[in-house]
């Protein structure tokens, strides 16, 4: 059982701390990584699978998620007394077709229905689980898998995942827009792979490489694998599951900022900031 539970029961205890809410660098449960990867976001604040417990338990709210257990997913394992089975939330596992594998579904709902390719595969009770969450044995099927949330019967929340095309476009998105033009703030740019319907491509990674222009510089790039060789300098990294971020910092002269983003065999993608 979640140690959650006992803070959850008990109202003698305060509360429950994480070790660690986020990767960090310096603790290393062993080469090639350099830092602590059981958090429950990499160094790039990119969610991990093993969030939605908590999303579930902390939030009123209604939720469901998704998640894939495979062991054989290529991710930094962390020291085992730590660490959490290998999950991962897409649905793009070709080498699987015609296998059953494990899915877990997350909640905070009563029930949860599992749905794939518009066809149920049944409604299970979340008390007949462990820590909400519970375990479905699918013959995978590329297509899309939707889990609905049901609360006293009704359908109080819904989550789902499609298997993605071949790589097709560079997608940006800046959590700043506009930064302080002192020499200081900081804009940081989520790269993700995606297909021509705009369904992030997990499984096709490819080097990027980063130029930025005008009243900025660029900082640093990172794909949250703590295992990679090289370190934030430099222009150009391999992603990760699909996803990169970069950094760009303001110079002390306000003005327009461009950032051009390439990648192997894709258009280049550009975004636009202001430094003011």
């Amino acid at each position: 059982v979640n140690p959650w539970y006992f803070v959850a029961k008990n109202d003698f205890v305060l509360g429950q701390f994480i070790w660690a809410g986020v990767d960090y660098l310096g603790e290393s449960a062993g080469w090639p990584s350099s830092g602590w990867s059981a958090g429950l976001f990499d160094i790039c604040m990119t969610e991990k699978s093993r969030a939605a417990f908590h999303r579930a338990m902390w939030n009123t709210k209604p939720m469901v998620r998704i998640a894939v257990a495979d062991q054989s997913l290529n991710i930094d394992p962390g020291k085992d007394h730590w660490s959490w089975p290998n999950l991962i939330t897409h649905w793009n596992f070709s080498q699987y077709e015609g296998h059953v594998i494990e899915v877990q579904t997350i909640t905070n709902c009563d029930s949860v229905e599992l749905w794939l390719n518009d066809v149920s595969l049944g409604k299970r009770s979340t008390s007949d689980y462990t820590n909400n969450t519970i375990v479905w044995h699918v013959p995978y099927k590329a297509g899309r898998i939707q889990a609905k949330g049901y609360i006293k019967g009704l359908e109080a929340a819904n989550f789902e995942l499609k298997t993605s095309g071949k790589p097709a476009r560079i997608l940006l998105s800046a959590d700043k827009n506009e930064i302080t033009a002192d020499g200081q703030d900081l804009s940081h740019i989520t790269i993700t792979i995606v297909d021509a319907n705009g369904i992030p491509v997990p499984d096709a990674d490819r080097i990027i490489a980063v130029e930025v222009g005008g009243n900025a510089k660029l900082l640093g790039i990172d794909n949250g694998d703590q295992r990679r060789k090289d370190g934030f300098g430099g222009n150009n990294r391999t992603s990760f599951f699909g996803k990169a971020l970069t950094i760009v910092q303001s110079l002390r002269q306000p003005g327009a900022i461009k950032v051009k983003v390439s990648a192997t065999g894709l258009p280049a993608a550009t975004i636009s900031l202001l430094s003011k």
